[in-house]
């Protein structure tokens, strides 16, 4: 699933001082699952991992997370990286149905950027980083949220959440605990703590 498909469904982004406001979501937000507990029922292409309820849209916000600070060297690959200026994430955003069991804030609506460098210390060939807020039912009783880049190997927050009903609120704290980078491929940390606040809408 592309982490920068615009979906058609309503609900749009303004940004505020505060952060990013959501406006044109349905009102009501369904808690439970089931029984027609979703205000935001998806009765077209629900996700095949969901027990009931689909939800076509999920709000989520952000508090406490933290960019990380100037340049961050992958020594194993030579590579490195660092969060534009002025970029900011926390705020609220809308999640529009992308895919049968994905839902995405594009990248246009995301602001914040990033430039990847081919060398150490942030030197070298660059090219420019963009963000999308992708929320995945990647099993039947767990989510994945995450603020990625389209390759998927850059993180801003990322977090598992179990939970049996898609149409259900949850909250969860970012799994990244430092910045840098790991694993093969290697996956780059470009943000650290926060929460995320979740509901269907």
């Amino acid at each position: 699933m592309s982490n920068h498909l615009k979906s058609s469904a309503t609900g749009h982004l303004i940004h505020g001082p505060g952060g990013h406001l959501s406006i044109g979501c349905p009102t009501g937000g369904g808690g439970g699952g089931g029984g027609g507990g979703c205000s935001c029922l998806d009765t077209f292409a629900p996700c095949s991992l969901c027990p009931a309820d689909t939800p076509t849209q999920f709000h989520v916000s952000f508090t406490g997370i933290s960019l990380c600070p100037g340049c961050v060297d992958c020594a194993d690959s030579g590579t490195s990286m660092k969060i534009d200026a002025g970029s900011t994430i926390n705020g609220s955003y809308i999640l529009a149905k992308n895919g049968a069991c994905g839902w995405t804030t594009p990248s246009a609506d995301v602001p914040c950027t990033a430039t990847f460098y081919t060398g150490a210390g942030c030197t070298g060939s660059s090219a420019p980083i963009e963000f999308a807020v992708d929320l995945v039912r990647i099993n039947a009783s767990t989510f994945r949220l995450q603020i990625t880049d389209a390759g998927g190997n850059i993180l801003i927050f990322t977090a598992d959440i179990t939970t049996t009903a898609c149409c259900a609120g949850f909250t969860a704290a970012n799994a990244n605990a430092g910045c840098g980078c790991s694993g093969t491929p290697t996956v780059f940390s470009l943000g650290t703590g926060g929460t995320a606040t979740v509901t269907p809408c």
